[in-house]
């Protein structure tokens, strides 16, 4: 049996190998073992779409009263146009695949549609003028249209595709309502719309799926979107225009047959929109910023499919006055809940985001070691507070505290017990402080600032003491080792800023350097004591 590293060498790597197809100069991608479709070549496409429309050709110059070849030219078409949006849904990723896939539903319900006709002209006895299943196809057909265009990257939950879900199961109970249960009969039944009507409609809707996906064209900054609404742009408009024009100018006003070659029209929207997608797409830059009238459009795009569904509801108001009301309450409650879980949403993301900001200000404001406020948190409140004794005319007192001799701990039980050290000292500094307003900070390396508000020098002089007996008293420790007696020396000064009797100390930076001038001389002293800046102990002496 081969080992288990000769069996790891054997396994197909994670990293896409790009392989030449040999022939036509396509490129395939094998990753993971598995190989990817090749994609259908535009040439290919093209061929089979001049087929299609040949032999529609040929069938109405054969046939040329025959509706039966209209239907089968056009059910080609869209056939031929749903396996292309196949393809390239299930060569596509995330969002983009379930646009393709939507594409290739909508065609496959035209296919449909088409089979319908087929069905009606050759073995159903049904009444002509009159609306029937085959149109009701035909206006849904739009349905999966637009849940394309609605379709967000940033509304991925299961909860959106349950309200997409259920609205177009009432868009379809709707279709069947205003096509074929639309007029009340004396009998009291209900009778269809005439086929006229219906494709009144079915141009008015088209319109509106042309208009949503313009926007979404506009709106786009990334590539890929642009490119697949530009297609998608196109096809709409292009059958739009077409069904508008056969629905009013040839139809009724030229009053050609069903099975007239003008209705072979049809083909080329489809049959383009197959084709163009085939072609290479661009290549994607690694970074898309996206505007703010694209994030609007996209967020907005939300609203077509509803609005669609309510312009449905409206139509039946007339002669179903009670059904019809029900069925706008119903649109209106479905986006009013999708609107509700997006605010939702949002809110969530947005007290996130700012708990975030919060905890990000807080570290950094404080000291990674000691947990302390750090040395850009002491000269912002020291900068403060200064101002606020200015205004108030309180003394505003500052102790400096070094540790003593804190190389020699380092050097002799290592760097884990000087950081200890400096922890626990962090610890008692604030423990000690008696008022909330006191502020302990790291101000660098071993030093410490303490800032004592509406202090005077005699109270400061009290904090320090306490604090540096407090700090010569404990046992400092790391895991199981304990360090030698720890001591500090204390600088204290203290003045009222802008006050003549402290020598109109006005500026911060002179309050640091009085404090750091009184450390020195506890150092240069004998450490471990409290030292006083010379001109407030001259005031005490006096």
């Amino acid at each position: 049996m081969p080992s288990a590293r000769e069996s790891a060498e054997t396994m197909p790597t994670q990293t896409p190998t790009v392989i030449p197809a040999p022939e036509t100069g396509r490129v395939l991608t094998m990753q993971r073992g598995v190989r990817l479709r090749n994609p259908l070549g535009a040439r290919t496409v093209a061929g089979v779409a001049s087929g299609v429309v040949l032999l529609h050709m040929v069938g109405v110059l054969l046939f040329p009263d025959a509706a039966a070849v209209t239907c089968v030219g056009l059910g080609l078409s869209y056939g031929v146009g749903s396996y292309v949006a196949m393809r390239q849904g299930r060569r596509s990723l995330g969002t983009m695949r379930l646009r393709w896939l939507m594409v290739a539903l909508g065609l496959w319900v035209g296919v449909l549609s088409y089979a319908l006709t087929l069905y009606q002209v050759k073995f159903a006895q049904t009444s002509a003028g009159i609306a029937g299943l085959q149109d009701v196809t035909l206006l849904l057909r739009g349905v999966p249209f637009l849940i394309a265009v609605s379709l967000s990257k940033r509304e991925r939950s299961p909860v959106f595709v349950r309200l997409d879900f259920a609205q177009a199961i009432l868009a379809v109970c709707l279709a069947f309502i205003a096509l074929l249960f639309a007029f009340p009969t004396p009998g009291g039944g209900y009778a269809p719309v005439s086929s006229l009507l219906a494709m009144d409609r079915l141009v008015a809707a088209s319109i509106l799926f042309a208009l949503g996906s313009t926007v979404r064209l506009f709106a786009s900054n990334d590539l890929e979107e642009r490119r697949f609404f530009r297609l998608l742009c196109g096809f709409l408009w292009t059958n739009a225009l077409l069904t508008a024009f056969v629905n009013f100018q040839v139809i009724r006003v030229w009053q050609v047959s069903a099975g007239s070659g003008w209705l072979a029209l049809g083909d080329l929207p489809v049959l383009a929109l197959a084709i163009l997608a085939c072609l290479p797409a661009p290549p994607r830059p690694a970074f898309q910023p996206k505007s703010n009238q694209g994030i609007f459009a996209e967020t907005a795009s939300s609203f077509l499919f509803p609005f669609w569904v309510f312009l449905m509801a409206a139509s039946v108001v007339p002669n179903h006055l009670y059904l019809g009301m029900s069925c706008v309450v119903l649109t209106f409650l479905l986006y009013g809940l999708r609107s509700t879980i997006v605010q939702t949403r949002y809110l969530a993301v947005q007290e996130e985001l700012r708990e975030a900001n919060d905890r990000s200000r807080d570290q950094a404001m404080l000291d990674a070691l000691t947990g302390i406020p750090n040395r850009r948190s002491f000269d912002l409140t020291l900068n403060r507070e200064w101002k606020r004794a200015k205004r108030s005319g309180q003394p505003l007192a500052l102790l400096m505290i070094d540790i003593d001799h804190f190389k020699r701990l380092n050097d002799a039980f290592g760097h884990p017990m000087g950081d200890a050290c400096l922890t626990t000292l962090a610890g008692l500094l604030q423990s000690g402080l008696g008022r909330e307003v006191d502020f302990a900070a790291r101000y660098g390396g071993e030093e410490f600032g303490v800032l004592l508000v509406d202090t005077d020098v005699e109270g400061a002089r009290t904090v320090a003491e306490g604090l540096r007996r407090t700090i010569a008293r404990h046992q400092f420790t790391y895991k199981d080792t304990s360090a030698p007696r720890v001591t500090v020396s204390v600088g204290i000064a203290s003045v009222v800023p802008g006050s003549a009797a402290w020598g109109a100390v006005d500026q911060v930076s002179s309050l640091i350097e009085m404090a750091d001038r009184a450390l020195y001389r506890a150092k240069r002293r004998g450490r471990n004591r409290v030292e006083i800046h010379e001109a407030d102990y001259e005031m005490i002496e006096e």
